[in-house]
């Protein structure tokens, strides 16, 4: 039982434990997560190392989305959720960064997982969340926000993780994304559903996920399901999402200096 602890204590700090996945240079890993405030309530954090993004967003996003049901809407150790992840999709090692390349969170749920992190199980990455989360409500205050995890601020990530901002933030743009996704053609809607499924997220975000995926572009296996009729739906939610698109990304996202406390 000793050794069997040792060793989670061991993964634990493997995955986490900057000495060994971030640069020695504390000062350079910092200066390389940069804040910008790209639209009204809506922040991205870039980051271009897959691996740095995908840890600093793990905990709220599987705290949010996750397939898991130990996962979704607990606290847990990243190693736990390692060994639920490489189980369930056959894998010998965490590839969780580089499966997972763009994030999106509501605050409303970011700020309930970040802020009630149990001290004995908080890690480098969560502090440097709780950064972020602090620098943001010095601007927003109470006023709910959205945040995304992106490599670039324009490219197909950052409009696929935009789609899941705006369909939290403007209710017009979330009503129209709705309103296709009930008047879709049964077969393609159901067919996207199970893709989005078969990925790996959660029930509650199938027409949210549909809306993003349908607008900015389809996954390579929802492609490879050359789904009949899709294109027609696509040009649809794509008219919808460039028409709100244009009126709420900022021309000049402002870039904000975070507040670090580590």
């Amino acid at each position: 039982m000793k050794l069997i602890k040792s060793y989670k204590l061991f993964l634990e700090k493997l995955i986490t434990d900057h000495s060994r996945l971030l640069p020695l240079d504390m000062q350079k890993h910092l200066q390389s997560i940069e804040l910008y405030h790209v639209g009204d309530h809506i922040w991205a954090v870039k980051v271009t190392d897959s691996h740095s993004r995908a840890m600093l967003f793990l905990r709220a996003q599987e705290f949010y989305e996750s397939i898991f049901d130990e996962i979704i809407k607990k606290q847990f150790k990243f190693s736990r959720f390692s060994e639920l992840y490489q189980q369930y999709y056959d894998k010998q090692e965490f590839t969780y960064g580089a499966d997972w390349s763009g994030f999106n969170i509501p605050s409303t749920v970011l700020e309930e997982c970040m802020l009630n992190v149990p001290e004995e199980e908080m890690n480098t990455y969560d502090k440097k969340m709780i950064s972020i989360i602090n620098t943001i409500k010095e601007v927003e205050g109470d006023h709910n926000y959205y945040i995304l995890g992106v490599d670039e601020l324009a490219n197909d990530l950052l409009e696929h993780e935009f789609a899941h901002a705006m369909y939290f933030t403007l209710p017009e743009y979330k009503s129209e994304m709705d309103s296709l996704t009930t008047q879709c053609d049964e077969n393609v809607r159901e067919m996207m559903f199970k893709c989005i499924v078969d990925y790996g997220y959660a029930d509650h975000v199938l027409q949210d996920e549909m809306q993003a995926y349908m607008a900015t572009g389809l996954g390579k296996k929802m492609k490879e399901l050359n789904i009949e009729g899709i294109e027609d739906w696509c040009r649809k939610y794509k008219e919808v999402f460039n028409k709100f698109y244009s009126e709420s990304l900022y021309t000049s996202p402002k870039k904000t200096e975070i507040n670090w406390i580590l």
